[in-house]
């Protein structure tokens, strides 16, 4: 079953399209990598897809409805979260403070409570984040700072999430931590994850399928184990 599919979608900017005729299937509890170059349209996917660039055509399906037409504030709810390039945490806030931004979606007599579960299970997944729980968001290093930002994704309890270049920035061992993180999320949870990221090895190192794109469309797309290994399509579309 897949948790969300996208079928012939179309989107850009004012008059200048991005994406072509762009499909791409996320079966329950898998990774699947976006992979291209600068400017291939990776990050228009993700924003297409969570209601942040306009659609032109095309349609994106969540777990069986079709929500193509619902604004992007009703997509949290329904089990989509979006975590862009650079994380976009409120530095104004502590660490907690903008985890429980992850449930302000939640309403009624239990939806704190929840909240506040989610948040503790966060904590729990990220030990050096609870111990900065109470620091500000301009007070933690890039690391946290993208840490703090996919928790506050994962507080909504998201049956697909799309994770827009997690380690941009950050030192390797960093990304190594996070991207084993995200790994072990999808063999506990189930998690469907979208993923975008500049680092080709180390995404391909935990993806189950892989789609590469250049300007706006799939240009290949398979196992992430059978692109790694295809020198022609990392010569020409991957740089390595």
């Amino acid at each position: 079953m897949n948790t969300l599919t996208v079928t012939a979608l179309e989107a850009g900017y004012g008059n200048a399209p991005v994406l072509h005729d762009f499909s791409v299937d996320l079966p329950a509890g898998t990774i699947t990598a976006v992979l291209g170059a600068n400017g291939a349209g990776k990050s228009t996917l993700l924003k297409a897809i969570s209601g942040l660039v306009p659609r032109t055509a095309g349609s994106v399906v969540l777990d069986g409805e079709d929500v193509s037409a619902l604004p992007v504030e009703q997509l949290m709810p329904r089990g989509l979260a979006h975590v862009p390039e650079g994380g976009g945490i409120i530095r104004e806030l502590t660490v907690t403070e903008n985890l429980r931004l992850g449930g302000s979606w939640r309403r009624g007599a239990t939806a704190r409570r929840t909240t506040e579960l989610a948040v503790a299970e966060v904590l729990d997944l990220f030990p050096g984040l609870a111990k900065r729980r109470e620091a500000l968001g301009h007070q933690l290093s890039g690391g946290e700072r993208q840490m703090a930002a996919l928790g506050r994704a994962l507080v909504s309890r998201p049956k697909a999430l799309l994770l827009d270049e997690p380690s941009l920035g950050l030192a390797p061992s960093v990304v190594a931590q996070l991207l084993a993180q995200l790994a072990q999320l999808r063999d506990d949870t189930g998690l469907t994850v979208l993923l975008v990221e500049q680092n080709v090895g180390s995404a391909l190192a935990i993806a189950d399928s892989a789609l590469v794109v250049a300007l706006g469309r799939v240009v290949a797309r398979g196992a992430a184990s059978e692109l790694r290994g295809d020198e022609a399509i990392r010569h020409a579309y991957l740089g390595y």
